[in-house]
């Protein structure tokens, strides 16, 4: 359930992009996160000899770099860097990079530094299988874990200790390449790789379920090809507990002769929700123009996707979409306003500000963006404090306009429209998280309909509260594991509550 408003574009406010030489050689950066002095990126050599280094660059808030550290693994003669496997550590203070290149035998280079990017350790290890990397996370038992293919292109994941040394690996028998991957939040992970595809395994690295997404076709037919697949898994906070709503997974995508930026949500159990392509670009046109290098930012109940545009190798001009997380539809899309070409970008939302973090255009500098107003006015009232989201209200029923957003002691306060039919209320919805019986109780009106809903609109159950009722039980046993959203619908409002159901 969502409140969607419709709007002008979003104005843009100052923003500052800067380029960081590394070198007088090719060079690719990937990926962006924030750190305790500003923003940290980390990339290297792009296809060069002796590419056997990783740079690790910091810059503040208004894209001033703070420092550039070079490392080196020692014995390679080569290192092939796949140059987007790093991840802050737990602490936020710590840089883990792990990559891996041919010498004697494949070897895996991981390395972590401090906060400015000054080496801790670095370890060398054999990797079986032929193994190279696309992403890394956190693991929850601590250290590392990295998903990248074998040399059969199966995925193959790889789990670090604390210093570094190889635990144990894992080939999955799924074809394709592993691009990101991310810590769900009952166990295991999650996996993104090419074929728009999204895995599950659990802590030791075996498979539990994966799913394919198959997307809407392009001008010239189904898209066959897909790669740099980014996730992230939509927890929403309630009450004490934790919410599991879905996953969000992007990617770019190719058909005979279009290429397009793509974005699903699949839920939690391996269902594909929706699934949609942006800006697709016709690449037999002139200078081969694609729609590439996609990833996705959440921001209360909306995803927003990045992407840019252009050739291949010179890079081109950044763009947006805003998406309401459970359906899918666009409540905004625009450009991001860069005017230095870029070939690389990845979007992230830290210290109420959009930083892009990435690569400029010909592989010949690593770049930044920074853009400190892109949100609409409308979507503040969103912004999350202290983990806190606000509610989300249907989007069939409701036309108010959100006024203004306080919060108290990090709980949301409203202020809607007078015509408004929402409210907050002491309706009591419990036990919850429940395995089935669900009890409605607190502030109540007689004669009002309960109505129970699932995170896609489906109505479940409905039931009327009878005069003199106190409490009212619903039955849900016949219902999935899941989201589901409790209305009690009155005479002149809407109330309503969410519980999740084990």
């Amino acid at each position: 359930m969502f409140l969607f408003v419709s709007h002008a574009p979003a104005v843009q406010a100052q923003i500052i992009e800067t380029t960081y030489n590394w070198g007088s050689f090719d060079h690719s950066c990937w990926k962006v996160q924030p750190n305790e002095y500003g923003y940290v990126m980390v990339g290297s050599k792009f296809f060069e000899p002796n590419n056997t280094s990783l740079y690790v660059q910091g810059f503040d808030h208004q894209g001033k770099s703070l420092f550039l550290k070079s490392h080196t693994a020692s014995g390679f003669s080569r290192l092939d860097v796949f140059w987007k496997s790093f991840v802050l550590s737990h602490d936020k203070s710590k840089i883990f990079a792990v990559s891996s290149g041919s010498q004697s035998g494949q070897k895996a280079y991981a390395l972590l530094t401090d906060s400015e990017g000054r080496k801790i350790w670095d370890r060398v290890s054999d990797l079986p299988n032929g193994i190279t990397f696309g992403g890394v996370t956190n693991a929850k038992n601590g250290g590392w874990v990295a998903v990248g293919s074998s040399n059969f292109y199966d995925l193959a994941v790889v789990k670090f200790d604390p210093q570094g040394r190889i635990e144990w690996t894992k080939i999955i028998p799924i074809s394709g390449f592993g691009w990101s991957i991310v810590a769900s939040w009952d166990g295991g992970y999650f996996i993104g790789s090419t074929g728009s595809r999204i895995t599950k395994i659990d802590h030791s690295g075996n498979l539990e379920w994966s799913t394919a997404v198959v997307l809407p076709p392009s001008p010239s037919g189904a898209y066959t090809y897909t790669e740099f697949e980014e996730l992230f898994e939509y927890i929403l906070p309630a009450g004490g507990i934790s919410l599991p709503v879905g996953i969000i997974l992007t990617g770019s995508c190719f058909s005979n002769s279009h290429s397009g930026a793509y974005t699903a949500m699949i839920n939690h159990g391996g269902t594909v929700k929706w699934s949609m392509v942006h800006a697709p670009q016709n690449t037999a046109l002139a200078g081969t123009p694609v729609s590439w290098i996609s990833n996705a930012i959440l921001e209360g109940p909306y995803v927003t996707t990045s992407w840019r545009t252009g050739p291949v190798s010179s890079g081109g001009t950044m763009h947006y979409a805003r998406q309401v997380f459970y359906n899918g539809a666009v409540a905004e899309s625009g450009s991001l306003d860069n005017t230095i070409p870029v070939q690389e970008a990845f979007l992230i939302k830290s210290k109420d500000k959009y930083i892009v973090g990435g690569t400029r255009g010909g592989y010949s500098a690593a770049y930044s963006y920074i853009n400190d107003q892109l949100s609409p006015w409308w979507l503040e009232g969103f912004r999350r404090s202290e983990g806190e989201n606000l509610p989300i209200a249907e989007a069939s029923r409701i036309t108010e306009t959100l006024v203004r957003v306080n919060f108290n002691n990090t709980k949301p306060i409203y202020k809607y429209h007078p015509a408004s039919r929402v409210f907050n209320s002491e309706m009591q919805v419990f036990p919850n998280p429940s395995t089935g019986l669900v009890k409605v109780g607190g502030r109540i009106e007689h004669g009002a309909l309960l109505r129970v809903t699932d995170i896609t609109g489906r109505i479940v159950l409905e039931k009327q509260i009878r005069p003199g009722e106190a409490q009212v039980e619903l039955d849900l046993k016949n219902q999935g594991k899941g989201l589901y959203n409790v209305e009690m619908i009155g005479s002149d409002h809407i109330i309503s509550q969410k519980i999740i159901l084990q």
